[in-house]
């Protein structure tokens, strides 16, 4: 599965226009975010094409598409997700509103990959 990631952070980098995440003033006192990251299905999408799904089980824990579990933490000064095992193992993301979750591979300036959580 870390190939998969891989491979889509070449294609989305070359298609993205988003903000490096240095841009992003993580300590911004007026930016709200969420004591935790919303629970829910979220659909990820690379150059415009969904590729898996995201699916935020608890706190601390997630599956994919395919039903494999892994986990994350997260650091709400930041809006930042670290996911530590799992199919995302070794992807961070970016909490970007109330719905949408921007991620991309470990050591990458940018954030390639968008994933928007179903509406219910």
């Amino acid at each position: 599965m870390i190939g998969r990631w891989t491979a889509l952070a070449a294609a989305a980098l070359l298609a993205a226009s988003t903000p490096a995440l240095a841009t992003q003033a993580p300590d911004n006192p007026l930016i709200q975010r969420p004591a935790g990251v919303p629970l829910g299905r979220y659909a990820c999408y690379a150059s415009g094409s969904v590729f898996d799904d995201l699916i935020i089980l608890g706190p601390k824990s997630y599956s994919d598409s395919a039903g494999d579990t892994g986990a994350f933490n997260y650091v709400r000064k930041e809006g930042v997700l670290t996911f530590t095992s799992g199919p995302f193992a070794g992807a961070y993301a970016r909490l970007s509103g109330a719905n949408t979750i921007r991620m991309s591979d470990r050591g990458s300036p940018r954030l390639g990959y968008r994933c928007s959580r179903e509406k219910n």
